[in-house]
């Protein structure tokens, strides 16, 4: 259980972290807040431009100033961990799901449908 514990710490250690809006002091409805809000949501700056309907150039400013590294690297290295060493599945397994095939928030419990 030691070692399951620390591939989980290892794993959530190397995922590139969702920034938190809060902690920013930004100016409720300025472009850099809505740059924020958007990236806390875990889009991509060519997303976050295409809902903000401003250029990708203008986004990467943005998230350049304040400091956040959003879409670069990996996101979902500690669910993937998670999965293997909780779930008891194989790799092959886990690679053939389907988002369809998830159930998180049924009411007998989270379960793959396969």
């Amino acid at each position: 259980m030691d070692e399951l514990a620390a591939l989980f710490a290892a794993a959530r250690d190397q995922d590139v972290p969702v920034p938190d809006r809060r902690a920013l002091d930004l100016r409720p409805g300025s472009t850099a807040e809505k740059v924020a809000r958007l990236a806390a949501t875990g889009l991509r700056p060519g997303q976050i431009a295409e809902q903000l309907t401003i250029s990708k150039g203008n986004v990467t400013y943005h998230l350049h100033r304040l400091g956040l590294k959003v879409g670069r690297g990996y996101i979902g290295r500690r669910a993937i961990c998670e999965l293997l060493g909780r779930g008891g599945l194989r790799v092959s397994e886990l690679c053939d799901l389907k988002i369809g095939d998830v159930r998180l928030h049924a009411a007998e419990g989270g379960r793959f449908d396969r």
